[in-house]
């Protein structure tokens, strides 16, 4: 199952208090292409608190990352054949709404909120809650 959608805004402060540029969006996005060419560029159901997480978690796959033209870093999601990936495809066959979430890290400017040095770890897959 395919899913697309936003997980960043750029220029924009989000609900975490940080605004993105979207020059860094696009030096993380770039860095993550040949993890996404492999086929390794991975995701899970949920976020814990660790950067990364165990393969045997992922529920799906990035197949793929890109900027468009209103400055919203989008993303391309296959679910996988393994039990998260199953869960999040019954899930939204119950009609449950996800939201895709990027897991990363970067350096937060205290006065302005901007981020760099931006990483891009993963993309997740949370209940929307919103």
């Amino acid at each position: 199952m395919e899913i697309q959608g936003i997980f960043l805004r750029a220029e924009k402060l989000n609900s975490s208090g940080r605004v993105y540029p979207v020059e860094e969006l696009t030096k993380a996005i770039a860095a993550v292409q040949p993890r996404i060419k492999e086929g390794t560029f991975l995701g899970t159901l949920g976020q814990g608190l660790a950067l990364e997480f165990l393969p045997e978690d992922a529920s799906h796959k990035i197949k793929d990352v890109w900027v468009d033209d209103e400055g919203n870093a989008r993303a391309s999601i296959e679910t996988l054949d393994t039990p998260r990936g199953k869960i999040v495809e019954e899930l939204i066959k119950s009609e449950v709404d996800f939201r895709l979430s990027p897991r990363g890290t970067g350096i937060v400017d205290l006065e302005t909120k901007q981020v760099s040095e931006y990483e891009l770890y993963s993309i997740d897959l949370l209940e929307d809650n919103e």
